[in-house]
């Protein structure tokens, strides 16, 4: 009797915390294959008209879906070097390598584009352009 209460003793004071600090086994989601993945989009530049912005950039065909669109402001007076957050703002077909917004004076406005597949699967994101009008 003895016996059996030293073993349950050790299972809880040993074997039990190691279970739990080791985890389940699950670590997070899966990545995809290497076969899913899709290139970043390249050259993203705009043209500005007014208050309007036309974004445009270049993508080697490929599998995506189509591209999604970030954007994050700042005020014109914000702080240099604070990060930023980028929101997505819409998406395009795969066809499309344009996209038009309209910017007001008074922010900075910070773009990225990525690519996205069936499986929305995301490409990095291509370089960051930034736009400004005065005030």
């Amino acid at each position: 009797m003895k016996q059996h209460l030293y073993r349950a003793t050790l299972f809880i004071l040993i074997v039990l915390p190691m279970i739990t600090v080791v985890g389940c086994g699950i670590k997070g989601p899966p990545l995809p294959s290497i076969e899913a993945m899709v290139k970043a989009p390249t050259g993203l530049a705009f043209a500005l008209e007014g208050e309007t912005a036309t974004l445009t950039w270049s993508h080697e065909k490929g599998k995506q879906a189509g591209f999604e669109i970030a954007r994050a402001t700042l005020a014109s007076d914000g702080c240099e070097g604070c990060p930023l957050r980028f929101i997505p703002l819409d998406t395009v077909d795969a066809r499309t390598f344009e996209f038009t917004t309209r910017v007001k004076p008074g922010l900075k406005y910070y773009f990225r584009v990525r690519a996205f597949t069936d499986a929305q699967v995301y490409s990095e994101s291509s370089n960051t352009v930034q736009i400004e009008l005065e005030p």
